[in-house]
């Protein structure tokens, strides 16, 4: 009985970005968990590329089996434990540099096979594990393919 959430800070042109479990009854936060900080792509406006002046939102966080993963627009693809929030892994992704369309959506999908997720800030779709397998510290292990360049 738990609800995630993201909460994103800004300080300084930086974002900051936590990931929180609230309690469902009585919304009391039971924990807390720092995910990055970094400076936002700004969005674009879709007619005629211009900048609107906004940064693009992280993803809704996605549970799954024990795990919550959120895709944070800011270069990062996290995964925590749903219980007590500690980080299974973080992903650096690579970032888009230049401004124009993006995926559609950032939201982390989970299947049996593993993750899927498109970051808006990123021009690669990525295929990964669930969990970084016993025994790995290297983060090729956590790709299930490699990524997939958009376009």
């Amino acid at each position: 009985r738990r609800v995630y959430a993201v909460a994103r800070r800004s300080l300084a042109g930086k974002e900051r970005l936590e990931l929180w479990c609230l309690d469902r009854a009585s919304g009391a936060p039971l924990w807390t968990r720092f995910l990055c900080e970094g400076a936002p792509v700004r969005t674009q406006s879709s007619r005629s590329f211009r900048p609107s002046g906004g940064s693009l939102p992280p993803s809704a966080p996605v549970y799954s089996d024990g795990l919550v993963f959120v895709a944070t627009n800011l270069g990062v693809l996290a995964a925590c434990d749903a219980l007590d929030g500690a980080v299974a892994w973080l992903l650096l992704t690579a970032r888009s540099s230049e401004a124009g369309p993006r995926w559609s959506t950032s939201d982390p999908i989970p299947t049996r096979q593993g993750l899927f997720c498109g970051p808006r800030d990123a021009d690669f779709f990525y295929a990964l594990r669930r969990e970084l397998p016993t025994g790995s510290g290297r983060a090729e292990a956590l790709f299930l393919r490699p990524p997939l360049a958009r376009g």
